[in-house]
């Protein structure tokens, strides 16, 4: 076979599988815009969710069983972890403002200033006033 042959014979088939295609397509396309098939895809997604909430019921109970920790737990760790966080954050915030305030008094102190400091009666940069 020469290959002006081939290619036409080539390009027939190629001509014949986008026929079939398309008419498929067309078919397919009907069916799925179909109401049974709305409601079979709906019938098959509630099973599949139905499903997976079973397998996650029973994840957790296996993880329960084995003293394992779940999803919930380790985000109630995070939760935790995070104020613990914001709590340290706070007191490296009161702790550098401490810190300020005595080397000011300590440079008032070196210095024979006699009348009352002005960093002890400044507040602090939090806005809120020392306990105690």
């Amino acid at each position: 076979m020469s290959d002006a042959g081939s290619d036409e014979t080539l390009r027939q088939m190629r001509a014949a599988y986008d026929q079939a295609v398309q008419g498929w397509t067309q078919v397919f396309e009907r069916w799925m815009a179909t109401d049974g098939f709305a409601e079979g895809s709906a019938r098959m997604l509630q099973q599949y969710l139905d499903m997976q909430e079973g397998l996650r019921s029973a994840s957790r109970e296996a993880a329960g069983r084995l003293d394992l920790p779940t999803v919930d737990d380790i985000a109630r760790i995070a939760t935790l972890i995070a104020n613990v966080e914001r709590k340290v954050d706070e007191l490296c915030d009161q702790t550098h403002e401490m810190n300020r305030r005595l080397a000011a008094l300590e440079g008032s102190a070196a210095s024979g200033e006699p009348q009352r400091l002005r960093a002890v009666e400044s507040p602090p940069a939090t806005g809120e006033r020392p306990a105690g």
